[in-house]
């Protein structure tokens, strides 16, 4: 399931509104004094210029970017470049078309079109291909992680039920359960032979109040709600079949299933098991992105 999204860091509101007023200021941070075209870090076959990470810090500021993240935009373009390899090792690189709908993206998010964005960017002095080369990684990334990863990351519907279920459910998600509970004694004869007669002339839990008006009683309750023994009676059924199991001293409490709810919306499902993945295969990200920087050769020669 692609999720347009996450091809790259979401911006928060703050951060558009950032952007916004910075671009429409046409204001840009001053660049630091140092050869520009100089290299900063050598990251097996690639470099990253001193420009590169200039042009990436002016880019962050004008989403006002918190000073954590303006102070790790090195290690963070050595990351992209070890990413950028890992694409074109595994053949999944960006295609043109991908980096460009990308910007335009970026460009909806403060009610932009893609020229008009990337013109305003100019005028803040940062250069299209910054913002290109930002897009890029992102897509690289993404398209190396679910190449690599997606088929394990994938979400069961048990992991979903328990996850609804963490949120306020009952088991497997459900939330209510509809029952009815008719108690039967041995004064007309044996209470199994009455209960089978009864089952035989029910075909759903509304043919009860035909067939027997009197002593029917039927509730929906949470299932923490619900006596133990007949939650363990009903967790046996499905949807109008019945239980002889219960009693309750010389009564027989036949038990039907009415009707389990789980009250989710529509679509929850759905963004549980969105999240779940994301939540996973960003995990399995971060450790290949470790491995990728523990195997590289990577060197400062500006110090």
């Amino acid at each position: 399931m692609t999720n347009r999204a996450n091809r790259f860091p979401t911006l928060t509101l703050a951060l558009v509104a950032g952007l916004f007023c910075a671009l429409l200021a046409g204001t840009a941070p001053p660049a630091a004094a140092q050869s520009p075209f100089a290299v900063a870090v050598r990251v097996n076959d690639d470099i990253v210029t001193n420009y590169e990470i200039q042009q990436r810090r002016q880019f962050l500021s004008l989403l006002n970017a918190p000073p954590e993240v303006l102070q790790g935009v090195r290690d963070t373009l050595v990351n992209e470049r070890l990413q950028n390899q890992a694409a074109e090792r595994f053949g999944v690189s960006a295609e043109p078309e991908d980096i460009e709908n990308g910007v335009a993206e970026f460009a909806a998010r403060v009610n932009m079109g893609p020229e008009q964005f990337v013109n305003a960017l100019g005028r803040a002095g940062v250069a299209p291909e910054t913002l290109r080369d930002f897009v890029r990684a992102g897509v690289n990334w993404r398209n190396v992680v679910r190449a690599r990863f997606g088929p394990s990351a994938q979400v069961t519907d048990a992991e979903i039920d328990r996850a609804l279920s963490a949120d306020g459910g009952g088991s497997d998600g459900v939330t209510a359960i509809d029952f009815a509970t008719i108690p039967i004694t041995g004064g007309r004869g044996d209470p199994r032979a009455q209960a089978q007669a009864l089952r035989d002339q029910v075909d759903t839990c509304d043919d009860l109040y035909g067939v027997r008006p009197e002593g029917l009683e039927r509730q929906t309750l949470p299932p923490s709600e619900i006596p133990a023994d007949i939650a363990a009676a009903l967790s046996r059924l499905d949807a109008d079949e019945m239980s002889f199991d219960v009693t309750r001293g010389g009564t027989l409490l036949v038990t039907m299933l009415c009707g389990r709810s789980s009250g989710i919306p529509e679509g929850a499902r759905d963004q549980v098991r969105e999240q779940l993945f994301q939540q996973r295969i960003g995990s399995y990200a971060s450790g290949f992105l470790e491995e990728l920087r523990a195997d590289a050769i990577i060197t400062y020669p500006g110090g």
